[in-house]
C-alpha cells in the first residue's frame, strides 16, 4: 500500500459569489474560463453552497452534495482514498472540498485523480471493515442539508465533537454515520 498526498491531486477551482442568489450558467462558465478551471465553488460568505463543473461538451453539472476533508494531514491512505472515491465517483460533479483549519477551501479535487490514485489491487479487494462500538465514526453528514453533505475525517476528533455543517453553521453539528 502507498500513501498518497492531498495537495498532489489538487486542481485549480473558480470560487464563485453566490451571496446575492445563485448566478446563471454564463457567469459561471465566464469564472471557469477566467480561472483556468473546471470546477467552481459556488459559495455566500463562509458558507459553501454547491459544486459545479464544466463537463467536456460545454454543458454544467451541478452537486449541492458536499464532500470535504481536512487539509491536515496532507497524507491519506488507500483506504481512505477509497472511501472518498466511494462517496465522489457516482457524481458527474463529483468533486472533494479540501479544508484548512478555518474552514476555507484549501483546493478541490476532481473525482478522477481520486479513482486514478486508488492501487488496483485495492478495487478487487472482496474484505469489507467490520464495525466496532470502540471506534468513533468517521464519516459525517448534514441532514439538514438537502442533498446531505457529508464530512469524512481521518482521525476522530480530540474531544470526539462531530463537525459542524460547512455549508450553513446554522444547521449545527452533523450526524455520525457508519457505512
Amino acid at each position: 500500500m502507498t500513501d498518497v498526498e492531498l495537495s498532489q491531486l489538487v486542481g485549480s477551482w473558480a470560487d464563485v459569489d453566490a451571496s446575492q442568489g445563485e448566478p446563471d450558467d454564463a457567469a459561471i462558465t465566464d469564472a471557469l474560463t477566467e480561472a483556468g478551471a473546471e470546477i467552481a465553488l459556488l459559495r455566500s460568505g463562509q458558507a459553501l453552497l454547491a459544486v459545479v463543473r464544466l463537463l467536456a461538451d460545454g454543458s454544467l453539472a451541478r452537486s449541492n452534495k458536499l464532500v470535504t476533508v481536512d487539509a491536515e494531514p496532507d497524507t491519506v491512505s488507500d483506504a481512505f482514498l477509497l472511501r472518498l472515491a466511494q462517496e465522489v465517483a457516482p457524481d458527474p460533479a463529483g468533486a472533494v472540498i479540501v479544508l484548512r483549519r478555518d474552514g476555507t477551501p484549501a483546493g478541490v479535487i476532481p473525482r478522477e485523480p481520486v479513482v486514478h490514485a486508488l492501487p488496483q489491487d485495492l478495487l478487487r479487494s472482496t474484505q469489507h471493515r467490520q464495525g466496532s462500538p470502540r471506534v468513533p465514526a468517521l464519516r459525517f453528514e448534514c441532514r439538514r442539508c438537502a442533498p446531505p453533505s457529508v464530512r469524512l475525517l481521518r482521525a476522530p476528533e480530540a474531544d470526539n465533537a462531530p463537525p459542524t455543517c460547512p455549508n450553513d453553521f446554522l444547521h449545527g453539528a452533523m450526524m455520525a454515520v457508519e457505512r
